[in-house]
């Protein structure tokens, strides 16, 4: 049956073609099945071309009068990593059981900065689809760089989710010390004089006072302590399981979108020419992210120690010095890795929903399902494709997945199913 589609937008499109049943050995059969556009029938057709354009990436960048802050970089503190360890020594169990363990132990690390590379990366987003669009496809950072680069949660309740009552004493306590602290610190609450306050007091508020820190300085980063992330910390300090990495991943697409606004405003001389841009976002996973899967434009990573996060093989790392990382980034299309945490890597234990033997309700637990991504100030759907089709997609592909049915050769493991792997 010759192809077809809604429309000539439509990412979808339907066609007679071969398949075969997940897991079996059964001979292909034909069946009339949904692809994903771009379509590529047979091996000897020519390479499509991305079905979105983008802007027309900017010639010599580095020339522009860019001047960006990324102050939600932030680095570990003198004291925190010893904070840290005395944390979870007591509360291991229940970082585990909210999912923050490996974040938490994540922020003691430091990746040096390499302001460029997110620069460049981001005169190729596109923040209609909320991907990169280079000249050999498309690709994003997802809610599975969320979970292994940043050890974010992906399920639980939101950050948004209104408080609990049962932990309203808690918060009194702690607004009532939020106060004590701020008058030490010229009216606002600063990062090293809560460290200072908290730090080994051995009482109920520590392990609370701890993940406020954490959250105000690595999730949402901030310099100062504000009360409207009390909740979230209170909630996590009792092991309630809250879905930071979509609200995480959400800040990251709005900023990406307001550096490529800024890199256009320059572009076409417009804007304040000496103001710098200030961008709050952590954009180290957006570095890491690069580093994962450019293999040219990422140094020589250290062996991960049994235990550690995915995050400790780029710690302390000098960046690469390279003459034209555009150039470089629009060349390496080849050398791209399209499922880096997949590959097996010594002493670094991969995701629940990477073993073949999961099940679906671990597939549920610990995979990147959720689809709606929210912060204080905007909310994203976390699919990258054309909005207007997300639902049309994700239907498609659960219907192939209760049948089982996938084209020759194409084994997903239960992630692929339930998560972007098209990006």
């Amino acid at each position: 049956m010759d192809p077809k589609s809604s429309s000539s937008s439509s990412i979808i499109e339907e066609r007679s073609d071969k398949v075969v049943k997940l897991n079996s050995n059964d001979k292909p059969c034909v069946k009339v099945c949904n692809f994903i556009k771009p379509c590529q029938v047979s091996i000897d057709d020519h390479l499509l071309q991305p079905l979105t354009t983008a802007t027309t990436p900017t010639k010599d960048l580095h020339k522009l009068p860019l001047k960006v802050d990324f102050r939600g970089r932030q680095t570990p503190q003198k004291d925190w990593k010893s904070w840290v360890e005395i944390m979870h020594d007591k509360h291991h169990q229940t970082w585990e059981n909210a999912g923050i363990e490996k974040s938490i132990l994540s922020s003691v690390y430091v990746i040096e900065r390499h302001n460029e590379l997110i620069i460049e990366l981001a005169d190729k987003w596109c923040e209609k689809t909320n991907t990169f669009i280079f000249p050999w496809g498309e690709a994003t950072i997802t809610l599975e760089d969320m979970i292994v680069l940043g050890g974010y949660s992906s399920t639980g309740v939101s950050v948004l989710a209104a408080f609990d009552a049962d932990l309203l004493r808690l918060r009194e306590a702690m607004e009532e010390a939020w106060r004590n602290v701020k008058k030490t610190s010229s009216r606002t609450c600063r990062h090293q004089p809560w460290i200072q306050y908290f730090m080994g007091s051995g009482n109920e508020l520590e392990h609370a006072a701890f993940l406020i820190l954490w959250l105000s300085r690595f999730v949402f980063p901030r310099d100062f302590i504000a009360r409207d992330i009390f909740p979230v910390a209170l909630r996590l300090s009792k092991g309630c399981r809250v879905a930071l990495g979509p609200a995480v991943l959400a800040t990251i697409y709005k900023e990406l979108s307001i550096l490529k606004k800024h890199i256009l405003s320059k572009k076409d001389d417009c804007g304040d020419k000496h103001k710098p841009l200030l961008l709050w976002a952590p954009f180290q996973l957006v570095q890491l992210w690069a580093w994962e899967r450019f293999p040219t434009l990422s140094p020589m990573p250290v062996l991960i120690k049994p235990g550690e996060p995915r995050v400790a093989r780029w710690d302390k790392i000098g960046k690469l010095k390279i003459k034209d990382i555009g150039l470089a980034i629009n060349n390496d299309g080849r050398y791209f890795q399209w499922q880096p945490y997949a590959a097996v890597l010594s002493n670094w234990q991969p995701p629940e929903f990477y073993r073949k033997e999961c099940s679906n309700n671990e597939t549920a637990e610990n995979g990147p399902a959720n689809m709606e991504m929210s912060n204080s100030q905007a909310a994203y759907d976390l699919l990258p494709h054309r909005h207007e089709n997300d639902s049309k997609y994700r239907s498609i592909l659960e219907q192939s997945a209760s049948k089982g049915e996938f084209p020759p050769g194409f084994r997903p493991n239960s992630s692929d199913v339930m998560a972007n792997q098209f990006a």
